[in-house]
């Protein structure tokens, strides 16, 4: 009998030492601050209060846990950014060393203006083993529309004038002869054309 009474007391020492923790005191009151507590230290949770027990002089309290204040870091100072110059990292470098015909920077000195109003001179030849089959109209009739093409890639900046020439001229080779591999032999070769 002295067992059985002795696991009563057990179990009730432990139900409130249970119910303690769960915001209760040993008996079954429930906690809030400034009441008694057994245990400094202890938390509990009333609602959404976090209690804490306490010592206050020789007795053991409930006080509300502090709330713990979290600093918000300082905002870092900015600096203004530095500029970046987009338009050189966006150039497109000359890839084969020649950059007369191609779209790419450095910009060649010679290389015909991209913007602006350019005349050209159109000089019509042929060869002695490829004479002319066409007038002059009609060979100038398929380039007519470059102009157009030009004012469409320049979005307007460019105003490209055809000026063609009335007239056939005979080249001094046959058009086998010309070799265009290199910028010097195109270049050789609208040179002799001018001069005709």
């Amino acid at each position: 009998m002295a067992k059985l009474k002795s696991a009563r007391i057990a179990i009730a020492l432990v139900s409130a030492l249970v119910l303690a923790g769960a915001g209760q005191t040993a008996f079954g009151a429930t906690a809030k601050a400034g009441a008694a507590c057994t245990k400094i230290g202890q938390t509990t949770k009333v609602a959404k209060t976090t209690l804490v027990c306490t010592a206050s002089g020789k007795k053991k309290i409930w006080k509300v846990k502090p709330t713990p204040v979290i600093s918000k870091p300082s905002p870092t100072e900015t600096k203004p950014a530095t500029p970046v110059d987009l338009t050189a990292a966006c150039k497109l470098p000359v890839a084969d060393g020649r950059g007369d015909v191609a779209i790419a920077f450095p910009r060649i000195n010679h290389r015909g203006q991209s913007t602006g109003v350019v005349k050209s001179k159109i000089i019509f030849v042929d060869f002695s083993d490829a004479p002319a089959s066409k007038t002059v109209q009609q060979a100038f009739d398929m380039i007519k529309r470059a102009p157009e093409v030009f004012a469409e890639v320049s979005y307007g900046k460019l105003d490209y004038q055809l000026q063609p020439t009335q007239k056939w001229y005979r080249m001094s080779k046959p058009a086998t002869s010309y070799n265009f591999n290199t910028y010097e032999s195109q270049r050789a070769y609208v040179e002799e054309a001018l001069k005709l």
